[in-house]
């Protein structure tokens, strides 16, 4: 099982396995200041692909695998983390790849301007998408 690709943007649902992407692939975001004042949101659409003997028929207590969520910072020092078990559920035929679509946020305080990095993973197999942070000009009033 394996992230397949992220697309961070301004906002996705899901219907059907489908996804509708509404700004996909931002890429930067202003702050006020850094550090950050208040925490960002930032929604990633996901695509999770499994091999067939990875789905479960049934749902679990405990699914088997593990989501993450990281954040890198400029230096790629870990920003933030966020983990929680994961399972994929169905009955997929045989000519069909088992696969889930999903928006995710990912919440996370810049400290620093600069490239920082949004890196989603089940079992550490994941994708990472890049996001700058920059520090807003002083407004003209």
């Amino acid at each position: 099982m394996h992230v397949d690709w992220v697309i961070p943007c301004r906002y996705c649902e899901v219907n059907g396995n489908m996804v509708t992407i509404v700004g996909g692939n931002i890429d930067r975001i202003m702050v006020p200041a850094v550090p950050a004042p208040d925490p960002l949101r930032v929604l990633c659409g996901v695509r999770v692909v499994a091999d067939h003997s990875e789905v479960d028929a049934e749902q679990t207590p405990e699914p088997p695998h593990r989501m993450s969520t990281r954040v890198y910072g400029p230096s790629m020092d870990l920003v933030n983390e966020m983990q929680e078990p994961f399972g994929l559920v169905g009955d997929f035929p045989p000519y069909i790849q088992p696969a889930v679509v999903m928006p995710i946020a990912v919440i996370f305080r810049p400290e620093a301007e600069g490239q920082h990095t949004i890196e989603v993973a089940v079992d550490d197999r994941g994708r990472s998408a890049p996001l700058s942070i920059v520090v807003a000009p002083p407004s003209e009033d």
